[in-house]
């Protein structure tokens, strides 16, 4: 985007330069190397698996803590991202009057 002559933002929208890729698969181009989920991947899959409605987050953190607390450096960093996961993708109930 130009403004007076002058550029103020340029967007590169074909790239994959912004594809999550490790060194590993950037160096092994011909060959077949599948992407690995890591620890906080595993736990978003769950929590979006077990957000069904039926536990309330206070269930989720204690199973979250059961499955996921002992791998992660600090427990609370695994209930912290539930709640942010949570928080990006529960489906809000209409307003009923």
């Amino acid at each position: 985007m130009r403004r007076a002559g002058r550029t103020v933002a340029a967007y590169d929208q074909t790239s994959s330069r912004g594809f999550p890729a490790d060194s590993a698969m950037r160096g092994r181009r011909g060959e077949q190397v599948g992407p690995k989920t890591t620890l906080e991947g595993e736990l978003v899959a769950w929590v979006l698996q077990a957000m069904d409605g039926t536990r309330t987050i206070t269930q989720l953190e204690r199973a979250v803590l059961e499955r996921f607390g002992s791998r992660f450096a600090q427990s609370e960093d695994a209930v912290n991202l539930l709640r942010k996961t949570a928080e990006t993708f529960t489906r809000q109930a209409p307003d009923v009057r």
